[in-house]
């Protein structure tokens, strides 16, 4: 029990004592509360990433939809008949090989951990793996939604009061089955604060700048009849969570749109525009990086599309190289600036594959 909690979080049951000082249980276990010194009870099994002290953390994940080949990249197999026809090249880990397509990253290897161990039976694009993963849903709760990944990390690693998205997807191509974009995570009862800013196929989210017709006092003055309107409104439905988390969204609209520049690559100099590339995908991750530099605590890329169901190597050798120079590029970025001491980026794949 967590008696001095918010009550959203606390409920509507009582704490009660328990036969140990300082601690008390819910009042559906007095039986339990009566013999509590025969238990160990663990509450300090956590992990937090204020506990690495100092400074805002944040995530950012690369994913790789419809999964590329893997000996192409992280695990080739020269000589053997599922290898390919790419050959390997010595990386800056003595004994460890990749692909010669991907030279960029070969060089910086000894600051990656390539995990090739994790893999899934799962070889389509949906099934419960993928949907785990992106958004959030499983099979082992039931009837409960559960919030995606992104979502969740929005909300914890979120600072108090600010200004900027807390949960920001970028796509370099739309969704397939959907016929165009397609949201796939949702923060459900965390609240709309922490849903997801989709950009699909370009570098900036739709309404972040005022149309030539409005000036900005008069958005202020819209935005100051709207709040005057919703606190009249909210006045008798404090408690109620929904209504709160709609009126919080508006609130942080001006804060987005002030932040609008975020999305503007062309304030970046030249040679770190060069670093990246002209690819949309590479323009995305630069805009990532500025993101997460003005303190969003998640962002996730998107580089589609990989299904090659015909002319596998020839795909894969026009891609892969632009894989490379943005998967090299974003990490000494974030080195240069500081901020990856406290930026973890994670690079995944959407199922597993055997050759």
């Amino acid at each position: 029990m967590k008696p001095d909690a918010p009550e959203e979080y606390r409920g509507q049951f009582r704490p009660i004592r328990t036969n140990v000082p300082e601690i008390d249980v819910c009042e559906l276990m007095p039986l339990h509360a009566r013999c509590a010194d025969k238990f160990s009870l663990i509450r300090s099994i956590t992990h937090t990433f204020s506990d690495h002290g100092g400074g805002s953390k944040r995530l950012m994940t690369g994913r790789i939809p419809a999964t590329p080949t893997e000996t192409v990249k992280w695990d080739p197999k020269p000589g053997r008949r599922t290898g390919g026809p790419f050959q390997t090249i010595q990386t800056s880990v003595p004994g460890f090989r990749m692909s010669e397509l991907m030279p960029r990253m070969a060089a910086r290897i000894h600051k990656t951990a390539v995990i090739r161990s994790f893999s899934s039976l799962n070889t389509g694009h949906t099934g419960g793996s993928v949907f785990a993963l992106m958004s959030g849903d499983r099979r082992d709760t039931g009837n409960l939604r559960t919030p995606s990944l992104g979502c969740l990390l929005g909300r914890e690693l979120s600072q108090p009061g600010s200004q900027v998205p807390d949960h920001v997807s970028f796509w370099n191509a739309t969704w397939p089955y959907s016929g165009g974009d397609k949201q796939l995570d949702f923060a459900l009862f965390l609240g709309s604060r922490f849903e997801p800013i989709n950009i699909a196929s370009k570098l900036a989210p739709d309404g972040i700048q005022l149309p030539a017709s409005l000036t900005d006092a008069d958005h202020r003055a819209r935005e100051a009849l709207r709040e005057q309107l919703a606190t009249r409104f909210q006045a008798n439905r404090s408690s109620d969570a929904t209504v709160a988390s709609h009126g919080g969204s508006f609130q942080r609209v001006r804060g987005i749109m002030d932040n609008a520049s975020l999305f503007d690559v062309s304030r970046e100099p030249q040679h770190v525009r060069d670093r990246y590339g002209h690819s949309l995908f590479g323009q995305q991750a630069l805009v990532a990086r500025r993101l997460v530099e003005a303190g969003v605590p998640f962002v996730r890329l998107t580089d589609g599309w990989w299904d090659s169901h015909g002319e596998n190597f020839e795909i894969h050798a026009s891609k892969v190289p632009t894989l490379d120079r943005v998967m090299s590029a974003l990490p000494d970025d974030l080195e240069q600036r500081g901020l990856m001491d406290d930026t973890l980026v994670i690079t995944f794949a959407e199922m597993g594959r055997t050759p």
